[in-house]
């Protein structure tokens, strides 16, 4: 939701989070300055409250005697007890986060997101049939609960959901260009290797063997792949920095009073892998074809108008 600041010079409407006394633990949270909550802040109301890296600079300077100051939050006065990483940002986009008590956690009943860890080995489905059991469990105590029931969806589907569409439709352009660049450069790969089938001939004449010729045109074809990926990559990192300056981070959703937090897309280990898996695989894909294709042929034919060739420029 969102709350009101005074006390810090011009009041100021802030996004706010409301959560369990163990958000940090759970999550592994480790804050740049101060601390999280601790268990027995949930027994009764404690004002204490966490604040936003992003708040952090823009209101105290990063300053870390901000620790122990006071706000007025919505006319109650909380006490700063710790600055959360800027990392967190992208997953709760709050300036401010407090903690619940356990009175009034109880009269939020069913308004509430839940978050929770799968043992190993537990699948999504075999969570979401356990909770679904749960969920009938409680109807059958409570009949405003009757046809009620639980989805559980991983943390990463929800983080990409309002974006996951787009991406989709990237991948796919990108995946055609990419097709049409791998059959521009076969097909120049193909010419070339048709214009070498004198050389081929002779090399074939002398001894070499067409594994050893098939790895050079490997070689070469990978090598040219190689290029073209490390370059896609340093576009990438060029093309990620622009777009996160130039697209909002947010989206505002109307009657809402709320905005979706756009996940920071940005190339990691993970894109540098698949980036070497793609330029090494159409790299042997799309040179196997030319260095094929430049051994066919009978050898005294290539080597015959080869000489013929050369008598006739002499």
């Amino acid at each position: 939701g969102s709350g009101t600041v005074t006390g810090l010079g011009e009041p100021e409407q802030v996004a706010g989070l409301r959560v369990t006394t163990n958000f940090g633990e759970f999550l592994g949270v480790r804050p740049l300055v101060g601390r999280t909550f601790l268990a027995e802040e949930s027994d009764g109301p404690h004002n204490v409250v966490l604040v936003s890296y992003g708040y952090w600079q823009r209101r105290f300077a990063s300053d870390p005697a901000a620790i122990g100051k006071a706000l007025t939050l919505n006319s109650e006065s909380y006490t700063i007890i710790g600055v959360l990483p800027p990392s967190l940002w992208t997953l709760f986009p709050a300036d401010l986060v407090v903690p619940w008590d356990r009175d009034r956690l109880r009269r939020a009943d069913s308004h509430l997101g839940v978050f929770g860890r799968l043992k190993r080995g537990i699948t999504v489905e075999q969570a979401t049939a356990e909770m679904n059991a749960v969920a009938k469990r409680i109807a059958g105590q409570r009949l405003g609960r009757k046809g009620w029931g639980v989805t559980v969806a991983p943390l990463q589907d929800v983080v990409v959901e309002s974006i996951r569409p787009a991406l989709w439709v990237l991948l796919g352009a990108v995946v055609f260009v990419l097709l049409i660049g791998c059959a521009n450069v076969a097909n120049l790969l193909l010419a070339r290797a048709l214009t070498r089938q004198r050389e081929v001939a002779i090399r074939l004449a002398f001894g070499a063997g067409r594994w050893r010729l098939i790895r050079q045109f490997l070689i070469e074809s990978v090598l040219l792949a190689a290029i073209g990926g490390g370059l896609g990559l340093l576009a990438a990192f060029w093309g990620s920095d622009l777009l996160l300056r130039l697209v909002p981070s947010t989206i505002f959703i109307p009657n809402a009073a709320a905005d979706i937090v756009l996940p920071q897309v940005h190339p990691d280990a993970t894109v540098l892998l698949f980036a070497l898996l793609v330029s090494l695989g159409t790299g042997i894909g799309f040179g196997m074809v030319p260095a094929l294709e430049s051994l066919k042929g009978d050898l005294n034919e290539s080597l015959k108008s080869g000489a013929r060739g050369s008598a006739g420029d002499l």
